[in-house]
């Protein structure tokens, strides 16, 4: 059963419902109030989702609470939903029952066995940004009760979806302007970075006090395999080696081609232990990868490193230390890591 409240006491619930970290914001400050929600009244389902553009056919949902829980967001049909009234009529629908047999059509209704709705449209200056809705498998015995309540909350909440909405608007633009700016900041053959960006990037964040290790990397007898195979096999190899290297490495290491068959990679915050593993994992994989039917022959790579001991060092000193540990590594036979 859907709980209710005295008036008293409601208007006290309401105001520790909406009583929130005023430092929160966005996805954490909705997630709060729905938390809060749930607290005292217990509601099986409490969702706050919004239409899907351009077409608004679909609905989709920023916080998905079942049970008291956070759930994963899941995208659901607004046609022959309950939550199709609220979005047309840009109205507060309740539905005290017989919900599953009122939108027998509706899948998530059925499946979920839903008994009760209530929803309520998020507006912020007659611009809708989606919607409150309260499902349960239990019916509502004082329906008026749950309209104030929800309108009440969705006044509150409309102004942080409205930001919500256009934050996520604002991130999806500086994403595409991101996107657009990497095609001129990777090498056109291997898919890395090329050494332009490589030298800004890790220049501005050592200059900031990160500290890491700096690796030369170098295909060994590279010029052999273009003398043999061709350029166009030894353009293919650098490419592979490329993908190699990029599938072991960590997200945050910046990988770029240095020139030729040089590449050169920054493994920020990592010290000679993490560092060992990492190239273990690059000559491993050199190792494992097999010819295919097209010839491309296996490679092994010599690599320099490296590792900062001194935040004030400059990129240049780096590329010196590491430069020399790849002359050594060469030296020494080929196919393994040395530290300067």
């Amino acid at each position: 059963m859907m709980k209710t409240f005295s008036s008293s006491e409601t208007l006290k619930i309401l105001n520790n419902i909406l009583d929130i970290d005023s430092h929160l914001r966005g996805l954490a400050y909705l997630e709060k109030i729905c938390l809060n929600i749930y607290k005292y009244f217990e509601l099986e389902y409490i969702i706050i989702g919004k239409a899907v553009q351009p077409e608004n056919t679909k609905a989709e949902t920023i916080i998905a609470l079942v049970n008291g829980v956070i759930s994963d967001n899941f995208t659901y049909e607004l046609q022959h939903s309950p939550c199709e009234n609220v979005y047309t009529g840009k109205e507060v629908c309740v539905y005290e029952n017989n919900v599953m047999k009122k939108f027998e059509r509706h899948n998530l209704i059925t499946d979920l066995g839903i008994e009760a709705y209530v929803g309520s449209p998020l507006m912020q200056d007659n611009n809708f940004y989606g919607l409150l809705v309260f499902l349960d498998t239990n019916a509502i015995e004082h329906p008026d009760y749950y309209e104030s309540l929800i309108g009440i909350l969705s006044s509150r909440i409309s102004v942080e979806i409205e930001r919500y909405v256009n934050d996520q608007m604002v991130i999806s633009l500086q994403q595409k302007n991101i996107e657009l700016n990497t095609k001129n900041q990777l090498d056109n053959l291997t898919g890395a970075y090329n050494r332009h960006f490589f030298s800004l990037y890790v220049e501005d964040i050592i200059r900031n006090g990160t500290i890491g290790t700096l690796l030369f990397l170098d295909l060994d007898d590279f010029k052999q395999i273009n003398d043999i195979h061709g350029h166009q096999v030894g353009d293919t190899v650098l490419e592979r080696f490329s993908k190699a290297v990029q599938s072991v490495i960590r997200k945050n290491d910046i990988f770029a081609r240095y020139g030729g068959e040089e590449f050169i990679l920054f493994l920020p915050d990592a010290d000679k232990e993490t560092t060992l593993s990492i190239t273990q994992r690059i000559h491993e994989t050199l190792y494992f990868q097999t010819s295919d039917k097209s010839n491309i022959p296996k490679v092994t790579v010599s690599i320099g490193a490296y590792v900062m001991h001194d935040k004030k060092q400059s990129l240049e000193v780096l590329t010196k230390h590491a430069d020399a540990a790849l002359y050594e590594a060469k030296s020494l036979g080929k196919n393994q890591t040395v530290f300067s």
